[in-house]
């Protein structure tokens, strides 16, 4: 039969030569991922049509596992919900057949299906999809148990560990933290040096400061500290700039909340310190993101130190940094970045209204708190709609003071 050759040649021939053919295509595939990315996937879905499971299996695991890397890959810098989507279905094809792979890549898997589900829950149903990631994990975990693997099984707890605090911002938040600092001490056992240990300390730093924000004991502080310093041992600028920049930024955080809790000017300037080398890695032009964070953290600063000495230097400065971190804050490209710093110099007018030209910031502040309800709507936001709908209606009473006089 004319172009049905497939269909009456010896069938071992045919599989052994369909395999080959494939095992090409699929290695082909392979050196795209960290060269052309789309080239790549377009290769592997190319590839998917045509494998089947039940002939195939290990082929049809390893090309459905490169697609869920593929999309997990674009989540981070893209339409989060649908890359992680598209990741999970074909993680969950990859495994339909794991009974018939090695276990080392079940164990990987599974562990990267976690990490897909935490990201999922970062734009949707936080709950669903952080306990569906911790589910994953625990997998991980069964299969790292049985072939003995020390450094997966320690980097798997530090990720439950992550889960419970994410989990945390949506339910029973102390037990959630608690839970994750647990997780993070069983970690420590198998991870205790290198990127994973770093990553780690990170994290676990992340925590104690949650920890504190309800228990308000600084010892939770301290702990993040010690932490922080211990992620830093291995995040150095010229190792990891980038991390590095991401902990200073964090680290700055810490040393504000030292300060409101022990009133110390030296965690205030520590604060300022951390934030200044940040913005050594974190620049307009290479991190703008990163920048304008850093550049709010700078104006918090300052306005404590302002609301500490009523120092018209600190109001000029903390003013400046919330202005240059609304350069790249924009009412339109991130109105919730927008919004935060807008009540932010609302606080600042407040405060500098106590020290000159009562009437005139009181206005200034009520302008620049009306500005943030734009976007902290009571529908949306409700606690930061209550927040900043006080400040405003506080400053309107001390205007209404001032112009009775």
């Amino acid at each position: 039969l004319v172009g049905s050759e497939m269909c009456i040649r010896d069938s071992n021939y045919s599989v052994n030569y369909d395999m080959k053919r494939l095992e090409n295509m699929y290695k082909d595939a392979c050196t795209y991922i960290n060269v052309d990315r789309e080239k790549a996937l377009k290769k592997f879905e190319g590839l998917s049509e045509n494998i089947s499971k039940e002939d195939f299996a290990e082929l049809f695991y390893c090309v459905e596992s490169k697609i869920g890397l593929i999309y997990g890959m674009k989540a981070f810098n893209q339409d989060k919900r649908y890359n992680c989507q598209m990741a999970i279905i074909s993680y969950e094809k990859a495994l339909s057949v794991g009974n018939k792979i090695d276990k080392n890549k079940i164990c990987d898997d599974y562990h990267n299906l976690g990490n897909i589900y935490c990201m999922l829950g970062e734009v949707c149903d936080k709950e669903e999809n952080t306990l569906k990631a911790i589910e994953y994990y625990n997998k991980s975990l069964d299969i790292c148990s049985c072939i003995n693997n020390k450094d997966a099984y320690g980097n798997t707890m530090g990720c439950i560990g992550s889960a419970y605090r994410s989990l945390s911002i949506v339910k029973e938040k102390e037990k959630n933290l608690l839970c994750a600092i647990d997780y993070f001490e069983k970690a420590e056992m198998y991870c205790c040096k290198g990127e994973h240990y770093a990553e780690l300390k990170h994290n676990q730093a992340l925590t104690y400061v949650d920890i504190f924000k309800i228990k308000k004991d600084e010892k939770y502080l301290e702990k993040a500290e010690e932490s922080f310093n211990n992620a830093l041992t291995f995040f150095t600028m010229e190792r990891e700039p980038e991390k590095y920049a991401v902990l200073k930024n964090n680290m700055a955080n810490l040393y504000r909340y030292m300060y409101e809790n022990n009133g110390n000017k030296l965690c205030v300037e520590n604060a300022i310190q951390c934030c200044k080398s940040a913005l050594l890695i974190y620049t307009k032009d290479s991190y703008p993101q990163g920048y304008a964070l850093c550049m709010r953290n700078l104006g918090n600063c300052f306005l404590e130190l302002f609301q500490a000495d009523a120092i018209k230097a600190y109001f000029e400065k903390s003013l400046e940094a919330y202005n240059k971190s609304l350069g790249i804050y924009t009412a339109i490209d991130d109105p919730l970045h927008y919004s935060y710093v807008q009540k932010s110099i609302g606080d600042l007018y407040v405060l500098l209204a106590n020290v000159e030209e009562k009437s005139e910031n009181l206005q200034q502040a009520i302008s620049f708190y009306e500005n943030a309800l734009l976007v902290l709507t009571r529908k949306k936001y409700p606690a930061d709609y209550e927040e900043v709908e006080q400040a405003k209606k506080n400053a309107q009473i001390k205007l209404n003071v001032v112009e009775k006089k």
